[in-house]
């Protein structure tokens, strides 16, 4: 009988805690609308009501809106799109600028529409959309990558948020040194 209370308690109480999250908005430069739990510079503050069975108005967790750039139309979007690889402050060592890139999709792309891959906000051009990707010639230092679905215009359907990863690369221009790295003296 307790725990059925406690229930009936927190399901009403639900919709409060939830409204009392702050949802953020703000258009980047490439004029997409993003949405999340956290201000940024430029965000303003938004107030999102959704109906519910019960009639009282409640706000979506954070974390659902900021998984995904909502779609101009409910009909185009996807219910999953998601830069799987790399992951999110990955650091990559020594793979000679190549990165393995992977975006899951689902349902699969459909007729009309494209991938299209942003590397530090610009367009990757000549990559094969599949299961298993690679970005090359990727310099070393921080990096950000982004998908969107492209409708037969070239608008964005739907878009992932950036996903910050590190290139490592060990420089050969000065090897390292030391007693064990040394050439052996000549006779």
């Amino acid at each position: 009988m307790l725990l059925r209370i406690a229930l009936l308690l927190i399901a009403a109480l639900g919709p409060t805690v939830q409204a009392a999250e702050g949802v953020w908005k703000w258009v980047d430069a490439q004029g997409i609308t993003h949405y999340a739990d956290r201000p940024v510079p430029g965000a303003v503050q938004i107030d999102i009501k959704v109906q519910t069975q019960s009639g009282t108005a409640s706000a979506p967790t954070a974390a659902s809106a900021a998984a995904v750039t909502p779609a101009p139309a409910a009909s185009a979007a996807y219910r999953l799109l998601e830069i799987w690889r790399p992951t999110p402050q990955e650091t990559i060592a020594n793979t000679g600028g190549v990165v393995p890139l992977r975006v899951r999709l689902d349902p699969t792309l459909r007729p009309r529409h494209t991938l299209a891959i942003f590397l530090d906000s610009k367009r990757v051009e000549g990559l094969l959309p599949g299961a298993d990707m690679e970005l090359r010639d990727v310099p070393r230092g921080t990096h950000a990558v982004a998908a969107a679905v492209l409708d037969e215009n070239g608008k964005v359907v739907q878009r992932t948020p950036q996903v910050v990863f590190f290139v490592r690369q060990e420089s050969v221009a000065q090897p390292p040194v030391g007693p064990t790295l040394r050439p052996p003296p000549k006779p």
